[in-house]
């Protein structure tokens, strides 16, 4: 797939559907599944489709081997490459972090950063949405809640590029072996903060991980594990929200009649947030595994073949969602959609995400109520195998 297509699927996916809804893609050596229906079933049926190998980043570099003995940190059978019930057990303690009561508890760090990084631009009167605020804001959230404090934005973006980046099975060696490095800085951080907070217990998340105990008494994670939940948390924890909050202010000031209905009506917020997430997944597909030889719709798929869920295109179903390609502020099912997974899988963060999305909304529509797109912008999105990044969003006001 050339770069034009990685930065813009819907429409490729959409004549490949036509044909059939399960389809090859030689250039990445997996099998994309294009309809809701289909979707669904291999996300539920972690028998035959399975995550334990799924999202693996592959081989670690032998440049960089002594640097990561034990392999990436998410690699490790934690939250992303697992299954029920193993991959049930694994959550079973840190879900209880990330309920939507739960999470409320960030809501000042939230509300703190997000008046911060208005009041560097506000008197401006145009900003570039994505770099001085979407990017960011849910670094700064992230970095806080987990008690990475000293992690500047830069870093952390590297990082979690490179933590993605990765599973792209067409990269040059040159290139894995600098993602490779970047997950080792990464992976000696996360020693060192939880051998810090072991011995200097803290209020942060981190802390709060390392500490927490089973229902036994035992201690809930061990060291690999907590370092697999920090990249986890850290990378997914940032990326997924910097997509939706792009999308998401983009979507409503393109038909400025949907940021005027928002602005006079703050109970859409959820709606808002909901049809952006359907419209605009932050990750484009799911990865699977076959765990043997099957047939989906007609298609022999071999035992060990990566089959990707196109979850854009689960969004697109006509049948649940009429006109899907338009944007409805107030589209009533808009949470039915597959942005944040389905079953086992669900994003633990999602909560996080949500939460952080409504209060960007609200404070944007009290402090800058004339926000608009500025003049003859062309959306254009980031070329990558899994996200859907703005690359720019420039928005004006009068002052």
């Amino acid at each position: 797939m050339d770069p034009e297509h990685l930065a813009n699927p819907d429409a490729v996916f959409r004549t490949l559907a036509e044909d059939n809804p399960v389809q090859f893609i030689p250039a990445l050596q997996m099998y994309f599944v294009l309809t809701e229906d289909l979707c669904r079933e291999v996300l539920r049926d972690t028998d035959t489709y399975t995550s334990r190998l799924a999202n693996n980043p592959g081989e670690v570099p032998d440049e960089v081997k002594p640097r990561l003995p034990e392999g990436y940190p998410h690699s490790f059978p934690g939250l992303i490459n697992n299954d029920p019930p193993a991959h049930d057990e694994h959550r079973y303690y840190i879900k209880r972090l990330f309920t939507p009561k739960t999470v409320l508890q960030y809501q000042p760090i939230m509300e703190a950063l997000t008046t911060e990084l208005i009041d560097g631009f506000i008197s401006d009167g145009h900003v570039d949405f994505v770099g001085q605020f979407a990017v960011p804001l849910p670094i700064r959230v992230i970095t806080t809640i987990l008690g990475a404090h000293d992690l500047d934005i830069d870093t952390v973006r590297r990082w979690t590029e490179s933590a993605f980046g990765l599973v792209d099975p067409n990269l040059e060696h040159s290139v894995r072996v600098g993602m490779a490095n970047d997950i080792a800085d990464l992976n000696d951080y996360a020693q060192a903060l939880i051998d810090s907070r072991r011995a200097s217990p803290t209020d942060d998340l981190m802390s709060t991980l390392v500490h927490l105990k089973t229902d036994e008494g035992e201690y809930a994670y061990n060291d690999p594990e907590l370092r697999h939940h920090f990249l986890i948390l850290l990378g997914a924890g940032n990326a997924t929200t910097t997509t939706l909050l792009g999308n998401l202010v983009f979507h409503l000031l393109r038909d400025r009649t949907n940021w005027e209905r928002f602005v006079a009506d703050r109970s859409l917020a959820d709606s808002a947030i909901e049809e952006t997430l359907r419209i605009k997944a932050p990750a484009k597909i799911a990865f699977r595994n076959a765990t043997r030889d099957v047939e989906l719709s007609g298609v022999s798929i071999p035992q060990g073949a990566f089959v990707c869920p196109a979850l854009t295109q689960a969004n697109m179903s006509d049948e649940k969602w009429p006109n899907p390609t338009e944007f409805q502020i107030d589209r009533p099912n808009a949470r039915e959609h597959y942005a944040f997974g389905k079953f086992a899988h669900f994003c633990l963060g999602a909560p996080v995400s949500r939460l952080e999305a409504k209060l960007v909304l609200n404070k944007l529509a009290d402090r800058l109520p004339g926000l608009r797109l500025a003049k003859d912008f062309i959306p254009q999105y980031r070329p990558h195998i899994l996200t859907q990044d703005l690359l720019e969003l420039p928005l004006e006001w009068d002052l």
